[in-house]
């Protein structure tokens, strides 16, 4: 799979992520096999969001990946969104921190390696200053 670096980090990741929007109704054992398919085509870089199934996207892969003793975490790169409730922007500095708290503890992972607020105005200072992501970005997203 092609690759690309991320900003000015040289880290490189895969050019397309892996979308997990739509997999919170999936077993245990199915994530399990989605995450090693993935991996076996060359693809560790996984995109996440807290309103992607209200989390259970999120629950989901965490278990299956935490529960799976030859997936290592230092293997796949995480990135996640945050910063819509129930329709509306939230980007005050205490969702963002209480969302980004809620991801960590979903995906069974004690950092992010990206963190995108979802809305086309944003200030990153909040969970930057956390120390729990690695790099902050902007995303858009459309309701």
């Amino acid at each position: 799979m092609r690759e690309t670096i991320l900003g000015n980090n040289i880290r490189k990741v895969p050019s397309v992520a892996v979308g997990c929007m739509r997999l919170s109704e999936k077993s245990k054992d199915e994530m399990n096999h989605f995450i090693h398919a993935a991996l076996e085509q060359g693809a560790y870089f996984f995109d996440h969001a807290d309103i992607y199934g209200g989390g259970m996207s999120e629950s989901v892969f965490g278990e299956a990946f935490a529960d799976d003793p030859s997936l290592k975490r230092e293997d796949i790169y995480l990135q996640s969104k945050c910063g819509i409730r129930q329709g509306f922007y939230d980007l005050s500095k205490e969702h963002i921190l209480k969302s980004v708290d809620g991801i960590l503890k979903r995906l069974h992972t004690d950092y992010l390696h990206l963190r995108f607020p979802l809305s086309k105005r944003t200030s990153n200072a909040a969970a930057t200053s956390s120390g729990c992501t690695r790099r902050t970005g902007r995303g858009c997203c459309c309701i």
